[in-house]
């Protein structure tokens, strides 16, 4: 009876096809990723200086190179063990947790070797040699892809939207990669996963944590990144992008997150920047579509009214009370239409007094304009006057 010590074993054809409708880039990302990893530390071993990127094409063959200065691999079988247990899982400010990256970029590469410590690992032809090499000072990865135009320019783009901490450099084809211009850092909560033991089982698992989140302009669309790793589009034509300074919850893929997460953490770093008097947005953004979705994760009763002031200053409500909304808007008062804010949004502003309908404001003059029109104009208690919103013209409806 033949035995073996584990009981799976990973195909890397059935590999490449589970991972090959991920966009080719996002695999030379978590190389990067790694080496921001090590920079911000989990395990007390020496920290790499800088993270060098060259990627080239010859052919319709790409080549890259990743290389850093850091303490390297400390097991080499690392290298092509899928899932093994890392220190990145206890700790939640840095991105790792899978341990599956660079066994990703293997599975999708034609071929690949890794310098690391005194040992050089070659993949080629669908198989793995390792041997002693003279020790490297770090850890050095170069593989090559069979990329068209399109996929290889897109990986230049988004390698350089990368952005790494402080204090790291990053250098993607001879020019050095900086951050985005940040607006300001804030400090909420958000849901993270980590490493923790229930019932004598160690497993990754939801845990509510404060974290920072960086406010940036957009290198081109706003973005949601993971330590400066880009994760996916905010969108909502929300104007920012966000950078999330801890463990951000993403299946092994890193290309998205649930709508609610994006939603609360737009709405708490509003209600955060709000709450400390700095305004991210004005009367321009108020019925973008973000606003329903990240307005209901506002509590703070203070926050809701610096924001209604930057924004809603001159708006009301929508009221079932017509002629009042048909003043309103001869005042030059916008008339929010229904929708414009989840139920329990609407409950906090209303009960703080921070919204008024257009029937708070406007009616008395509603009722004394019907009580005009019955007598005037003849017209019964349920008329209503009407502006055509093209001519201006008013007419009445009986």
């Amino acid at each position: 009876m033949s035995r073996s010590k584990n009981i799976f074993e990973v195909d890397a054809s059935g590999l490449r096809e589970v991972m090959g409708a991920v966009e080719s880039w996002r695999h030379s990302a978590e190389l990067v990723a790694n080496v921001f990893d090590e920079f911000r530390g989990y395990d007390g071993r020496k920290k790499p200086s800088y993270c060098k990127v060259d990627l080239t094409r010859d052919g319709g063959i790409a080549t890259l190179i990743v290389e850093d200065d850091g303490a390297g691999f400390s097991e080499i079988s690392d290298i092509w063990t899928l899932f093994r247990t890392t220190k990145k899982r206890e700790n939640a400010s840095v991105s790792g947790r899978f341990n599956a990256g660079e066994k990703q970029l293997l599975a999708t590469a034609m071929n690949a070797e890794i310098i690391t410590s005194d040992q050089k690992v070659i993949f080629k032809n669908g198989t793995r040699s390792k041997r002693r090499i003279k020790p490297f000072d770090g850890t050095k990865i170069t593989a090559t892809f069979k990329w068209d135009n399109k996929e290889f320019a897109n990986a230049i783009k988004q390698l350089t939207n990368l952005f790494p901490p402080n204090g790291l450099e990053y250098i993607v084809n001879d020019v050095k990669v900086g951050t985005p211009k940040q607006i300001l850092t804030t400090r909420i909560e958000l849901p993270t996963v980590v490493l923790s033991e229930v019932d004598g089982m160690n497993a990754l698992r939801e845990s509510w944590r404060m974290t920072n989140v960086e406010v940036l302009e957009p290198i081109d669309v706003p973005m949601l990144y993971e330590l400066g790793i880009p994760i996916c589009e905010i969108g909502k034509d929300f104007p920012y992008s966000m950078n999330v300074m801890q463990k951000v919850p993403v299946p092994i893929s890193r290309d998205l997150v649930s709508e609610a997460y994006i939603l609360r953490c737009i709405g708490k770093v509003l209600e955060s920047s709000a709450f400390d008097g700095v305004k991210l947005l004005n009367n321009e953004h108020r019925l973008l579509p973000f606003i329903k979705g990240a307005f209901k994760y506002i509590v703070k009763e203070e926050s809701l009214a610096n924001l209604w002031k930057w924004m809603y200053d001159d708006a009301v409500a929508w009221s079932s009370d017509k002629e009042a909304n048909i003043i309103a808007m001869e005042e030059n008062m916008e008339v929010l239409p229904r929708g414009t804010f989840a139920p329990q949004t609407v409950d906090r502003l209303r009960n703080s007094g921070i919204m008024q309908s257009s029937y708070d404001m406007y009616g008395d003059k509603a009722e004394n304009k019907r009580s005009v029109l019955r007598g005037d104009e003849g017209l019964s208690a349920n008329a209503i006057r009407a502006v055509c919103p093209k001519c201006k013209n008013i007419f009445y409806i009986d």
